[in-house]
């Protein structure tokens, strides 16, 4: 079982769950929620259309309605100073089971979507090219999750500066 945070004690929410995905370069989720005005000056600005309000009226991002193409303006236009985090976003990319070039079926739809190459394809004797991610290139802006056919990636929460030293 997972930890769950206050709000998630008070709302009875005992099972635990995925803290909202913040804007890009949020700080961790109790300097964020601590900074944050809830204006929605950054929702105004997102040319993409992905910050939503989401629980207590914070911003959130959601991944459903397309990938973030990082552009800053959501940065620029935070009048809290909230969006001041080192990287964008710490998330990575997870290919998972149900993926349809791992069962033997082309489809390199992931790949197709990112722009930065973090998916990339190894070729296999008599099958379907495999799917591999390539974590120092992933950015965890989620433009290859809504284009996925049968939904097999998800974000996980990652330490970006773990990541950096393992490189």
């Amino acid at each position: 079982m997972s930890p769950i945070s206050r709000r998630q004690f008070l709302r009875g929410a005992l099972r635990g769950g995925r803290s909202p995905v913040r804007p890009p370069y949020a700080p961790r989720e109790p300097d964020f929620v601590a900074r944050c005005d809830r204006c929605g000056d950054c929702l105004r600005v997102c040319a993409e259309r992905i910050i939503r309000i989401g629980e207590g009226g914070f911003p959130e991002i959601d991944f459903a309605l397309g990938g973030c193409t990082l552009c800053g303006d959501c940065v620029s236009a935070c009048r809290g100073r909230a969006l001041v985090g080192s990287a964008p976003f710490s998330l990575l990319v997870q290919i998972g089971g149900g993926c349809l070039a791992n069962q033997g079926v082309v489809c390199r739809a992931c790949g197709e979507a990112c722009d930065r190459g973090a998916i990339r394809f190894r070729l296999r004797v008599r099958g379907a090219a495999e799917p591999v991610l390539d974590p120092t290139a992933c950015t965890g802006c989620g433009g290859c999750l809504g284009r996925c056919p049968v939904q097999a990636l998800t974000l996980v929460p990652t330490e970006r500066e773990a990541l950096a030293e393992t490189a």
